[in-house]
């Protein structure tokens, strides 16, 4: 009894852990899943290849997406129900609340470091690195030349089967009624295989050649488009002679039957030979341009829709909200460490005002490097990825001090635009005042009585100074003082020294 109950323990003890373990795997061979059912639809008689994989009209794919997501958030669940409080034995779980917050910001994280990564990649891409001006199309046009140089020979030698099976028609009149339209048909379609089709066919593809080398792809992925289009073309032309050689084959074959005396009724060789008649030869549909991120393997099925927006400005805001998001939870978490260990609780107990700070925060940094950008010039290479980033990131755990960069910004900028609005005057080289006027260098008038009140200066070589007795101070003293017209009249009055600066 105590063996069955020590395991009967050891397994409610790891279910949890078994049930995140399965998740993982079921979530890690999603894509294995999404082939195998993909093959299974198909052989069961699916009419339409491209339309394989759909059960009761929603894609296989469509489907095992949102089960991957359920795996995480579930395998998150089973992993936050091992958390307990601290300092306790045996260790109770979590309440309901607590664990779906923790639950949330578990998601929270998740995302932002989704978010991060996938900008990190398509960053670089978004913005052209390694990516160069090709003419691809002309290269292109030059092979189909070369492939379709037989064309002519081609189409000659279906006019002499035609011209061989027009001499029958002919020489047995009794056949012209019969053999007259079937002749017409294949003469049609050679004229209108080598006169609109083909030709219309290479203009497809050195269009679509030309949006290859025009679009934001790196030289690889531009090369691969250059081999797909031409076996696309290879293989449209090789289809397209052969359904006319079919067409003139099963027409002499008639020929020759209906030569043969004695043969069968006429009408049963018409009908035999329109029901041995190929389809009508139809080219596919042109093979679409790579998309940037074709090469990445598994992460451009999971960021395949943030290369599709060919937008680096958009690519960086993703990028950014991301990273806002991660620091400013990476951030808080670290900050409520001793909380928790001490009161327990919730991973970060403020989780809404956390998520806004991070993502104001970088919204911040983003609009003030944008801005200053634009302040400095048009046409600048924009700023790099990996920089804001980074800001973003340091910014969004240190969002108060973001927010006090952003004011002393703001308050610089209002302090200029107000010494700008105070300064009326016109800057010029000229030195015209605010009445265009030039300005009066002549001295002022001065009354002979304000001359004689006011002391004169002279220069130093004539007048030499006065030392001091007192302080030993070296002194100049003002001329009319000396000379007692200052009007005082007695020696004891006392005299003011002119200090010059």
């Amino acid at each position: 009894m105590l063996l069955v109950g020590w395991g009967i323990w050891r397994i409610k003890a790891t279910i949890s852990t078994v049930f995140l373990a399965l998740l993982i795997t079921i979530v890690g061979i999603s894509h294995r899943l999404e082939t195998w059912f993909t093959s299974l639809w198909q052989s069961v008689g699916a009419e339409h290849t491209q339309e394989t994989g759909n059960v009761m009209e929603l894609s296989v794919s469509l489907w095992l997406g949102p089960l991957q997501v359920a795996g995480i958030f579930l395998g998150l669940i089973a992993l936050l129900q091992r958390i307990t409080q601290p300092g306790q034995f045996p260790k109770p779980r979590v309440s309901p609340g607590i664990l779906a917050q923790n639950g949330l910001t578990l998601l929270i994280v998740a995302a932002a470091v989704y978010f991060s990564i996938t900008a990190m990649i398509a960053a670089s891409l978004t913005k052209g690195i390694g990516v160069h001006p090709t003419n691809l199309a002309l290269a292109l046009e030059m092979e189909i030349d070369s492939v379709s140089n037989t064309d002519h020979v081609q189409r000659g030698y279906f006019e002499a089967d035609l011209e061989h099976i027009d001499s029958i028609r002919r020489a047995h009149p009794e056949f012209g009624d019969l053999l007259y339209p079937l002749h017409w048909h294949v003469d049609a379609e050679v004229i209108d295989m080598f006169g609109e089709m083909l030709p219309d066919m290479k203009r497809r593809v050195i269009n679509q050649m030309i949006a290859s080398d025009q679009a934001n792809l790196v030289d690889g992925l531009k090369q691969e488009d250059k081999d797909t289009l031409l076996a696309w073309y290879q293989t449209q032309r090789r289809n397209a002679i052969d359904y006319l050689n079919k067409l003139t084959e099963g027409l002499l074959s008639l020929t020759y039957k209906l030569k043969v005396p004695g043969s069968v009724a006429f009408a049963d060789l018409i009908m035999e030979y329109e029901r041995k008649l190929p389809g009508r030869f139809a080219p596919g549909e042109v093979p679409k341009r790579s998309k940037q991120g074709d090469f990445l393997g598994i992460f451009e099925e999971y960021m395949g829709w943030l290369l599709e927006i060919e937008s680096y400005s958009l690519v960086m805001i993703i990028g950014m909200a991301g990273f806002g998001l991660l620091g400013a939870v990476s951030g808080n978490f670290i900050k409520e460490a001793g909380r928790r260990k001490e009161k327990g609780g919730a991973m970060i107990e403020d989780l809404s005002g956390v998520m806004i700070k991070g993502f104001t925060a970088a919204l911040v940094i983003f609009l003030g490097i944008q801005g200053s950008l634009a302040v400095l010039g048009n046409g600048m290479e924009p700023p790099d990825s990996n920089l804001l980033f980074f800001m973003a990131l340091v910014g969004s755990v240190f969002s108060d001090r973001a927010w006090d960069w952003a004011k002393s910004k703001f308050e610089e900028t209002l302090a200029k635009d107000k010494g700008e609005g105070e300064s009326t005057a016109p800057d010029n080289d000229l030195g015209m005042d605010e009445h265009n006027e030039a300005p009066d260098f002549s001295p002022p008038y001065v009354s002979p009585s304000t001359e004689q009140s006011q002391p004169q200066e002279f220069p130093l070589e004539t007048q030499p100074p006065t030392e001091h007795p007192a302080e030993g101070l070296h002194l100049r003293l003002d001329p009319a003082l000396q000379k007692g017209q200052s009007g005082a009249e007695s020696e004891d009055d006392e005299v003011r020294p002119n200090f010059l600066a």
